[in-house]
Protein backbone atom coordinates (compact mmCIF):
# COMPACT_ATOMS: atom_id res chain seq x y z
CA UNK A 1 0.00 0.00 0.00
CA UNK A 2 1.37 3.38 -0.99
CA UNK A 3 -1.37 5.26 0.90
CA UNK A 4 -2.61 2.97 3.71
CA UNK A 5 -5.41 5.26 4.90
CA UNK A 6 -7.00 5.32 1.42
CA UNK A 7 -6.26 1.79 0.23
CA UNK A 8 -7.15 -0.13 3.40
CA UNK A 9 -10.89 -0.23 2.59
CA UNK A 10 -10.34 -2.11 -0.66
CA UNK A 11 -7.95 -4.47 1.16
CA UNK A 12 -10.51 -5.22 3.89
CA UNK A 13 -13.26 -5.84 1.35
CA UNK A 14 -11.04 -8.18 -0.63
CA UNK A 15 -10.31 -10.15 2.56
CA UNK A 16 -13.89 -10.38 3.81
CA UNK A 17 -16.02 -10.27 0.65
CA UNK A 18 -13.69 -11.39 -2.16
CA UNK A 19 -13.39 -14.73 -3.89
CA UNK A 20 -10.86 -17.32 -2.66
CA UNK A 21 -8.31 -16.12 -5.22
CA UNK A 22 -8.86 -12.49 -4.27
CA UNK A 23 -8.44 -13.34 -0.59
CA UNK A 24 -5.22 -15.21 -1.19
CA UNK A 25 -3.80 -12.53 -3.49
CA UNK A 26 -4.66 -9.79 -0.99
CA UNK A 27 -3.00 -11.65 1.89
CA UNK A 28 0.20 -12.43 0.01
CA UNK A 29 0.36 -8.89 -1.39
CA UNK A 30 -0.59 -6.76 1.60
CA UNK A 31 0.73 -8.91 4.50
CA UNK A 32 4.43 -9.16 5.30
CA UNK A 33 6.08 -12.60 5.40
CA UNK A 34 5.72 -13.87 8.96
CA UNK A 35 2.82 -11.54 9.81
CA UNK A 36 1.08 -12.04 13.17
CA UNK A 37 -2.70 -12.19 13.61
CA UNK A 38 -4.72 -12.05 16.83
CA UNK A 39 -8.48 -12.31 17.24
CA UNK A 40 -10.62 -13.04 20.33
CA UNK A 41 -11.32 -16.53 18.94
CA UNK A 42 -8.05 -17.39 17.17
CA UNK A 43 -4.40 -16.45 17.05
CA UNK A 44 -1.57 -16.91 14.54
CA UNK A 45 1.98 -16.39 15.86
CA UNK A 46 4.65 -14.91 13.65
CA UNK A 47 6.79 -17.48 11.83
CA UNK A 48 8.29 -17.98 8.39
CA UNK A 49 10.53 -20.39 6.55
CA UNK A 50 8.96 -23.50 8.14
CA UNK A 51 9.34 -26.58 5.95
CA UNK A 52 6.22 -28.75 5.71
CA UNK A 53 6.68 -32.16 4.03
CA UNK A 54 4.73 -32.31 0.79
CA UNK A 55 4.06 -28.55 0.73
CA UNK A 56 7.42 -26.82 1.09
CA UNK A 57 8.38 -23.69 2.99
CA UNK A 58 5.42 -21.82 4.45
CA UNK A 59 4.94 -18.84 6.72
CA UNK A 60 2.14 -17.51 8.90
CA UNK A 61 0.31 -16.02 5.92
CA UNK A 62 -0.85 -19.50 4.92
CA UNK A 63 -2.72 -19.83 8.24
CA UNK A 64 -4.15 -16.31 7.96
CA UNK A 65 -5.44 -17.18 4.49
CA UNK A 66 -7.12 -20.31 5.90
CA UNK A 67 -8.78 -18.25 8.66
CA UNK A 68 -10.20 -15.73 6.19
CA UNK A 69 -11.32 -18.55 3.90
CA UNK A 70 -13.26 -20.20 6.75
CA UNK A 71 -14.67 -16.79 7.70
CA UNK A 72 -16.05 -16.42 4.16
CA UNK A 73 -17.44 -19.99 4.18
CA UNK A 74 -19.24 -19.37 7.49
CA UNK A 75 -20.72 -16.06 6.38
CA UNK A 76 -20.67 -15.60 2.60
CA UNK A 77 -22.96 -12.54 2.79
CA UNK A 78 -21.04 -10.48 5.33
CA UNK A 79 -21.81 -6.77 5.16
CA UNK A 80 -19.07 -4.46 6.37
CA UNK A 81 -18.38 -0.74 6.59
CA UNK A 82 -15.42 1.27 7.89
CA UNK A 83 -16.64 3.98 10.26
CA UNK A 84 -13.27 5.67 10.82
CA UNK A 85 -9.63 5.26 9.92
CA UNK A 86 -6.56 6.90 11.45
CA UNK A 87 -2.92 6.47 10.46
CA UNK A 88 -0.09 7.29 12.87
CA UNK A 89 3.04 7.84 10.74
CA UNK A 90 5.31 7.99 13.80
CA UNK A 91 4.62 4.39 14.86
CA UNK A 92 3.27 3.24 11.46
CA UNK A 93 0.05 2.03 13.05
CA UNK A 94 -3.35 2.03 11.36
CA UNK A 95 -6.50 2.17 13.53
CA UNK A 96 -9.81 1.02 12.03
CA UNK A 97 -13.30 1.18 13.51
CA UNK A 98 -15.60 -1.19 11.65
CA UNK A 99 -19.22 -2.35 11.72
CA UNK A 100 -20.08 -5.71 10.25
CA UNK A 101 -23.12 -7.95 10.03
CA UNK A 102 -22.05 -11.56 10.41
CA UNK A 103 -24.59 -14.25 9.41
CA UNK A 104 -23.70 -17.94 9.74
CA UNK A 105 -25.07 -19.81 6.74
CA UNK A 106 -25.79 -22.98 8.76
CA UNK A 107 -28.09 -21.11 11.18
CA UNK A 108 -31.15 -19.71 9.37
CA UNK A 109 -31.94 -16.97 11.91
CA UNK A 110 -28.39 -16.03 12.85
CA UNK A 111 -27.62 -12.35 12.30
CA UNK A 112 -24.96 -10.56 14.34
CA UNK A 113 -24.41 -6.81 13.83
CA UNK A 114 -21.19 -6.17 15.74
CA UNK A 115 -18.56 -3.46 16.06
CA UNK A 116 -14.84 -4.03 16.27
CA UNK A 117 -11.60 -2.11 16.37
CA UNK A 118 -8.72 -3.38 14.28
CA UNK A 119 -5.15 -2.24 14.91
CA UNK A 120 -2.67 -2.83 12.08
CA UNK A 121 1.06 -2.44 12.51
CA UNK A 122 2.71 -1.58 9.19
CA UNK A 123 6.19 -2.26 7.91
CA UNK A 124 8.07 -1.27 4.79
CA UNK A 125 7.44 -3.70 1.97
CA UNK A 126 10.43 -5.78 0.85
CA UNK A 127 11.73 -5.03 -2.66
CA UNK A 128 9.80 -6.93 -5.29
CA UNK A 129 11.77 -9.34 -7.47
CA UNK A 130 11.10 -9.05 -11.22
CA UNK A 131 9.12 -11.90 -12.66
CA UNK A 132 10.93 -14.33 -14.95
CA UNK A 133 9.79 -14.24 -18.60
CA UNK A 134 7.61 -17.12 -19.71
CA UNK A 135 8.78 -19.78 -22.13
CA UNK A 136 6.41 -18.53 -24.84
CA UNK A 137 7.62 -14.95 -24.56
CA UNK A 138 11.32 -15.87 -24.67
CA UNK A 139 11.53 -16.78 -28.41
CA UNK A 140 9.56 -13.65 -29.34
CA UNK A 141 11.85 -11.43 -27.29
CA UNK A 142 14.88 -13.15 -28.78
CA UNK A 143 13.63 -12.64 -32.32
CA UNK A 144 12.78 -8.99 -31.60
CA UNK A 145 16.25 -8.25 -30.28
CA UNK A 146 18.10 -10.49 -32.71
CA UNK A 147 19.33 -12.83 -29.97
CA UNK A 148 19.92 -16.47 -30.76
CA UNK A 149 18.32 -19.05 -28.52
CA UNK A 150 20.14 -22.17 -27.31
CA UNK A 151 17.91 -24.40 -29.37
CA UNK A 152 18.75 -22.76 -32.70
CA UNK A 153 21.90 -24.81 -33.20
CA UNK A 154 24.23 -22.23 -31.67
CA UNK A 155 26.37 -23.79 -28.95
CA UNK A 156 27.79 -20.46 -27.82
CA UNK A 157 26.25 -18.01 -25.35
CA UNK A 158 23.35 -15.81 -26.38
CA UNK A 159 24.54 -13.10 -28.77
CA UNK A 160 22.71 -9.91 -29.75
CA UNK A 161 23.11 -8.64 -33.31
CA UNK A 162 22.31 -4.92 -33.46
CA UNK A 163 20.23 -3.59 -36.33
CA UNK A 164 22.44 -1.71 -38.87
CA UNK A 165 21.79 2.07 -38.97
CA UNK A 166 19.96 3.51 -41.98
CA UNK A 167 22.14 5.07 -44.72
CA UNK A 168 22.87 8.78 -44.54
CA UNK A 169 20.68 10.78 -46.96
CA UNK A 170 22.05 14.29 -47.71
CA UNK A 171 19.02 15.26 -49.81
CA UNK A 172 16.63 14.59 -46.96
CA UNK A 173 18.83 16.61 -44.59
CA UNK A 174 18.90 19.55 -47.05
CA UNK A 175 15.12 19.41 -47.48
CA UNK A 176 14.67 19.37 -43.72
CA UNK A 177 16.99 22.41 -43.32
CA UNK A 178 15.07 24.37 -45.97
CA UNK A 179 11.73 23.55 -44.34
CA UNK A 180 13.11 24.68 -40.98
CA UNK A 181 14.37 27.94 -42.50
CA UNK A 182 17.98 27.17 -41.68
CA UNK A 183 19.07 27.27 -45.35
CA UNK A 184 17.70 29.40 -48.25
CA UNK A 185 15.80 27.64 -50.97
CA UNK A 186 17.00 27.51 -54.61
CA UNK A 187 14.28 29.93 -55.74
CA UNK A 188 15.30 32.52 -53.13
CA UNK A 189 18.94 32.28 -54.14
CA UNK A 190 18.22 32.77 -57.86
CA UNK A 191 15.89 35.70 -57.07
CA UNK A 192 18.65 37.39 -55.06
CA UNK A 193 16.51 37.77 -51.94
CA UNK A 194 18.78 39.05 -49.16
CA UNK A 195 16.32 38.02 -46.47
CA UNK A 196 16.61 34.41 -47.52
CA UNK A 197 19.59 34.02 -45.24
CA UNK A 198 18.30 33.08 -41.79
CA UNK A 199 19.44 34.83 -38.60
CA UNK A 200 22.70 33.75 -37.06
CA UNK A 201 21.12 32.32 -33.89
CA UNK A 202 18.49 30.44 -35.83
CA UNK A 203 21.17 29.15 -38.18
CA UNK A 204 23.19 27.92 -35.23
CA UNK A 205 20.20 26.22 -33.66
CA UNK A 206 19.07 24.70 -36.90
CA UNK A 207 22.57 23.52 -37.71
CA UNK A 208 22.83 21.88 -34.34
CA UNK A 209 19.40 20.33 -34.87
CA UNK A 210 20.45 19.05 -38.28
CA UNK A 211 23.70 17.72 -36.77
CA UNK A 212 21.79 15.88 -34.11
CA UNK A 213 19.39 14.57 -36.76
CA UNK A 214 22.30 13.36 -38.88
CA UNK A 215 23.85 11.79 -35.77
CA UNK A 216 20.63 9.96 -35.06
CA UNK A 217 20.47 8.85 -38.68
CA UNK A 218 24.01 7.48 -38.49
CA UNK A 219 23.52 5.68 -35.18
CA UNK A 220 19.97 4.54 -35.86
CA UNK A 221 18.69 6.00 -32.57
CA UNK A 222 15.11 7.16 -32.33
CA UNK A 223 14.44 10.80 -31.38
CA UNK A 224 13.52 11.21 -27.70
CA UNK A 225 14.99 7.83 -26.71
CA UNK A 226 17.52 9.35 -24.29
CA UNK A 227 14.87 11.64 -22.80
CA UNK A 228 12.57 8.68 -22.30
CA UNK A 229 15.28 6.76 -20.49
CA UNK A 230 15.96 9.75 -18.23
CA UNK A 231 12.26 10.09 -17.44
CA UNK A 232 12.02 6.40 -16.63
CA UNK A 233 15.05 6.69 -14.35
CA UNK A 234 13.52 9.65 -12.53
CA UNK A 235 10.23 7.81 -12.20
CA UNK A 236 11.99 4.84 -10.61
CA UNK A 237 13.83 7.13 -8.18
CA UNK A 238 10.57 8.87 -7.19
CA UNK A 239 8.67 5.62 -6.80
CA UNK A 240 6.41 5.79 -3.76
CA UNK A 241 7.19 3.72 -0.71
CA UNK A 242 4.99 0.66 -0.16
CA UNK A 243 3.73 -0.62 3.19
CA UNK A 244 2.50 -4.05 4.23
CA UNK A 245 0.74 -5.36 7.34
CA UNK A 246 3.17 -6.85 9.85
CA UNK A 247 0.69 -7.54 12.68
CA UNK A 248 -3.09 -7.35 13.14
CA UNK A 249 -5.08 -7.21 16.37
CA UNK A 250 -8.92 -7.31 16.40
CA UNK A 251 -10.82 -6.18 19.50
CA UNK A 252 -14.50 -6.78 20.34
CA UNK A 253 -16.55 -5.83 23.37
CA UNK A 254 -17.98 -8.68 25.49
CA UNK A 255 -21.59 -8.26 24.20
CA UNK A 256 -20.33 -8.18 20.62
CA UNK A 257 -18.35 -11.37 21.20
CA UNK A 258 -21.49 -13.11 22.51
CA UNK A 259 -23.54 -11.68 19.65
CA UNK A 260 -20.94 -12.83 17.13
CA UNK A 261 -21.31 -16.40 18.36
CA UNK A 262 -25.02 -16.60 19.20
CA UNK A 263 -26.41 -13.85 17.01
CA UNK A 264 -29.27 -11.65 18.26
CA UNK A 265 -30.18 -13.72 21.33
CA UNK A 266 -30.63 -13.32 25.11
CA UNK A 267 -26.92 -14.05 25.54
CA UNK A 268 -25.89 -10.49 24.70
CA UNK A 269 -28.71 -9.14 26.90
CA UNK A 270 -27.55 -11.32 29.81
CA UNK A 271 -23.98 -10.05 29.38
CA UNK A 272 -25.31 -6.49 29.32
CA UNK A 273 -27.17 -7.07 32.60
CA UNK A 274 -24.06 -8.61 34.16
CA UNK A 275 -22.05 -5.56 33.08
CA UNK A 276 -24.60 -3.28 34.76
CA UNK A 277 -24.39 -5.37 37.94
CA UNK A 278 -20.60 -5.16 37.83
CA UNK A 279 -20.83 -1.39 37.41
CA UNK A 280 -23.15 -1.12 40.45
CA UNK A 281 -20.75 -3.29 42.46
CA UNK A 282 -17.83 -1.01 41.55
CA UNK A 283 -19.78 2.07 42.68
CA UNK A 284 -20.81 0.47 45.98
CA UNK A 285 -17.29 -0.87 46.64
CA UNK A 286 -15.76 2.55 45.95
CA UNK A 287 -18.20 4.26 48.37
CA UNK A 288 -17.60 1.66 51.09
CA UNK A 289 -13.83 1.87 50.62
CA UNK A 290 -13.93 5.66 50.92
CA UNK A 291 -15.86 5.40 54.21
CA UNK A 292 -13.55 2.75 55.63
CA UNK A 293 -10.46 4.70 54.59
CA UNK A 294 -11.94 7.83 56.16
CA UNK A 295 -12.29 5.97 59.46
CA UNK A 296 -8.78 4.55 59.20
CA UNK A 297 -7.06 7.82 58.34
CA UNK A 298 -6.34 8.72 62.01
CA UNK A 299 -5.13 5.19 62.65
CA UNK A 300 -3.05 5.40 59.50
CA UNK A 301 -1.45 8.64 60.69
CA UNK A 302 -0.70 7.06 64.09
CA UNK A 303 0.80 3.98 62.46
CA UNK A 304 2.95 6.11 60.16
CA UNK A 305 4.20 8.22 63.08
CA UNK A 306 4.98 5.10 65.14
CA UNK A 307 6.85 3.58 62.23
CA UNK A 308 8.95 6.70 61.83
CA UNK A 309 9.69 6.72 65.59
CA UNK A 310 10.81 3.09 65.47
CA UNK A 311 13.07 3.83 62.52
CA UNK A 312 14.65 6.73 64.42
CA UNK A 313 15.22 4.62 67.57
CA UNK A 314 16.73 1.80 65.52
CA UNK A 315 19.03 4.27 63.78
CA UNK A 316 20.22 5.70 67.13
CA UNK A 317 20.79 2.26 68.62
CA UNK A 318 22.74 1.19 65.58
CA UNK A 319 24.96 4.29 65.73
CA UNK A 320 25.63 3.81 69.47
CA UNK A 321 26.50 0.16 68.95
CA UNK A 322 28.89 1.09 66.16
CA UNK A 323 30.53 3.75 68.38
CA UNK A 324 31.01 1.29 71.22
CA UNK A 325 32.56 -1.25 68.86
CA UNK A 326 34.98 1.38 67.54
CA UNK A 327 35.99 2.31 71.12
CA UNK A 328 36.73 -1.28 72.04
CA UNK A 329 38.75 -1.85 68.90
CA UNK A 330 40.81 1.27 69.47
CA UNK A 331 41.42 0.29 73.16
CA UNK A 332 42.64 -3.16 72.20
CA UNK A 333 45.02 -1.63 69.68
CA UNK A 334 46.43 0.76 72.36
CA UNK A 335 47.05 -2.08 74.78
CA UNK A 336 48.89 -4.05 72.11
CA UNK A 337 51.13 -1.07 71.34
CA UNK A 338 51.99 -0.56 75.05
CA UNK A 339 52.81 -4.26 75.54
CA UNK A 340 55.19 -4.26 72.60
CA UNK A 341 56.98 -1.15 74.03
CA UNK A 342 57.54 -2.80 77.43
CA UNK A 343 59.04 -5.88 75.80
CA UNK A 344 61.52 -3.72 73.88
CA UNK A 345 62.64 -1.98 77.10
CA UNK A 346 63.14 -5.27 78.95
CA UNK A 347 65.27 -6.64 76.15
CA UNK A 348 67.50 -3.55 76.23
CA UNK A 349 68.24 -3.95 79.96
CA UNK A 350 69.34 -7.53 79.59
Amino acid sequence: MENPAREIESVVRSLTQGSPDEQRNAIYRYYAPGAAFEHPFCRVPSFKGVHVPGIGNVDSRALIAAIYRWYKILSPGTRLSIDSCAHDPQTQTLYLSLTQTFSIRFLPFHRAPVRLTSVLHLAEAPPATPAAPSAAAAPAAASATGASSPGDGDDHATMVHPTPPPPYDAAQEKLHAVQEGAEPSYAAVTAGDASASPPRGKRRRSSSASASASGRAKTGAKPGAAGGEEERGKGQEKKAQRWVIEAQWDFYTAPDQARLVAGVSPASAVIGVLQLVSMAWCVAAAAAAERVLGMLRPVEAFVVAGWEYLRLVAHLLWNSALGEMRTRVEGSRGRRVKGSGKEKKAGGRI
